[in-house]
């Protein structure tokens, strides 16, 4: 699969979300380009700290790019933790032209009311490379005690799912909690894949991939022609999947640790890939 990119524009945006008081910021980026690429970066945070999340959208291709990425602060500071309450969401596509197409979606959580929920630095992280057409939808909320990914009530791609891709492609989609305790997918192939990943979560050093949020568990995906998917998590203390079955560590990192991996020639289903871990 090459990678091959031949960009002639360039566009980035920085939104910092500092020295609002008590008034919530909504902004809305919006693109439409043809050969070139385009970032946009939100920081976000209480007062002028612009330290609670940060979080950043690139995209570029031969041909089309477009989409838009909407992001809020509510400059809430519940209980005068310190944190506000955070909110952005993308919905992009791609068309490769037959060289190459990207996009990179990455939201970090800088801050915590660490006394009660532990400590920041959860990370949830969506790339999506193809040689022809590809779509992404999601969207992440932050506040002083967790992070959460839930996709239930917001946009989705053009047949409904959070990502999808068709020719050559590779999906990476993963959530990662403070101690670096982690749940990953990867999918490359050659033909389609379509992805439901409505719910992840992770708050101190525990995550949810695919599951939570108080939500039915909806992580499913479908790939026809050739290629395969691969599902990692790794804690210190416990890996459980949704499906069944369960590894436990001796409290170091890493030392629970699941890995699956599902080769395919024709197509496949995987029915739920969730994965917890602490």
């Amino acid at each position: 699969m090459k990678k091959i990119f031949a960009f002639v524009l360039v566009v980035v945006f920085v939104l910092a979300f500092t020295g609002i008081g008590l008034a919530e910021t909504n902004v809305e980026s919006s693109w439409n380009g043809y050969s070139g690429d385009f970032t946009t970066t939100i920081r976000a945070g209480y007062g002028d700290s612009g330290d609670d999340v940060t979080s950043t959208f690139y995209t570029g291709a031969y041909d089309n790019f477009a989409g838009t990425l909407t992001a809020r602060d509510f400059d809430d500071n519940p209980y005068s933790y310190g944190v506000d309450t955070f909110d952005v969401e993308v919905n992009a596509s791609v068309d490769g032209g037959g060289v190459g197409g990207v996009m990179e979606f990455v939201t970090q959580r800088l801050d915590s009311h660490t006394s009660m929920y532990g400590d920041s630095g959860q990370r949830v992280y969506s790339y999506i490379w193809t040689d022809d057409t590809a779509e992404m939808a999601y969207g992440t909320w932050t506040n002083y005690a967790e992070m959460r990914c839930s996709n239930y009530g917001r946009s989705r791609t053009s047949e409904g799912y959070q990502f999808q891709a068709n020719g050559n492609f590779i999906i990476d989609h993963s959530i990662t909690a403070s101690d670096d305790a982690y749940g990953r997918l990867w999918t490359e192939g050659a033909g389609t894949i379509r992805i439901n990943a409505m719910s992840s979560e992770s708050g101190g050093n525990s995550f949810n991939f695919g599951r939570g949020c108080g939500c039915y568990t909806n992580a499913n995906v479908s790939a026809t022609g050739t290629g395969y998917i691969s599902l990692y998590a790794e804690a210190p203390n416990r890996v459980e999947r949704e499906s069944g079955g369960y590894v436990t560590g001796d409290g170091t990192a890493g030392s629970a640790s699941h890995y699956s991996v599902w080769n395919y020639n024709g197509s496949a289903y995987i029915p739920n890939y969730a994965v917890s871990g602490n």
